[in-house]
């Protein structure tokens, strides 16, 4: 029931200011992006992220990215000149069907609809590259940590993946502790399932954390190595974010 949950709130906020949605501004809340400005921010993300992951010693070769939590493709249009072919996937059907609006759709870009809790529709794909910015955050715990797991999979030999997640929540701060009571109550889960069925709810763009613990295991499981934790300033307080960037070792041959 959480997907279903999780795929309206986001419909609906695609229908109602998606690039705001996407990428949150105060300044640019009621439709106040242009299309130029933002997506200029998904070119010079990109250009960062490579940047970091060649010093990192762990540049991706140019054959295969995953743009993961596309949305109308902020990072999916900047990963294509960089790459032979890149896949934009989204929860939301809204976001995918925008994407393929807003603007031409670059020749080797597919944008690909998943409204699942899993990615077991792309289990035979595998990119050099799996790339996901400001959108894990917004999953809830156990289906993040289900995607996680899957993109490990779909992990080519010697690919790598950049994943900025939320890790933690400092409950000093009484509104932190508060909304943590808010989504761990029973009452909430009860809300979201029976609203997911029986009405459509209020678009809402929760928040929440993985614990890097958790994390750590999964990625184990998965069979990569982590290359480096780094810290990510993309998220203000209460909340902490961090960049998780693994790689799938090559095989030998």
């Amino acid at each position: 029931m959480m997907i279903r949950h999780l795929i309206s709130s986001w419909d609906r906020l695609a229908e109602t200011d998606a690039l705001w949605a996407i990428l949150t501004s105060d300044e640019k809340a009621g439709s106040k992006w242009s299309e130029d400005e933002f997506f200029a921010t998904g070119v010079a993300d990109v250009e960062a992220v490579l940047a970091r992951l060649k010093d990192l010693g762990v540049p991706p070769e140019p054959q295969r990215a995953l743009d993961f939590g596309c949305g109308v493709g902020r990072l999916t249009r900047a990963l294509a000149p960089h790459f032979q072919a890149v896949d934009g996937v989204d929860v939301s059907g809204a976001m995918i069907e925008k994407a393929g609006q807003i603007r031409a759709v670059p020749s080797n870009v597919r944008f690909l609809h998943n409204p699942r809790p899993n990615l077991a529709a792309f289990s035979r794909e595998r990119y050099s590259l799996i790339l996901s910015l400001i959108s894990l955050q917004h999953v809830p715990e156990r289906i993040a940590l289900a995607y996680v797991g899957d993109l490990c999979g779909l992990l080519a030999d010697g690919g790598v993946a950049y994943l900025q997640m939320i890790t933690f929540l400092d409950t000093r701060n009484a509104a932190a502790a508060e909304k943590l009571r808010r989504d761990e109550s029973p009452a909430t889960h009860v809300y979201r399932a029976v609203a997911s069925v029986f009405r459509r709810p209020p678009p809402r763009m929760e928040t929440f954390y993985c614990r890097l613990s958790k994390i750590a295991e999964v990625l184990e499981r998965g069979r990569v190595r982590l290359v480096a934790v780094l810290p990510d300033a993309s998220v203000p307080a209460p909340f902490v974010s961090h960049v998780l960037v693994f790689e799938k070792p090559a095989s030998r041959a």
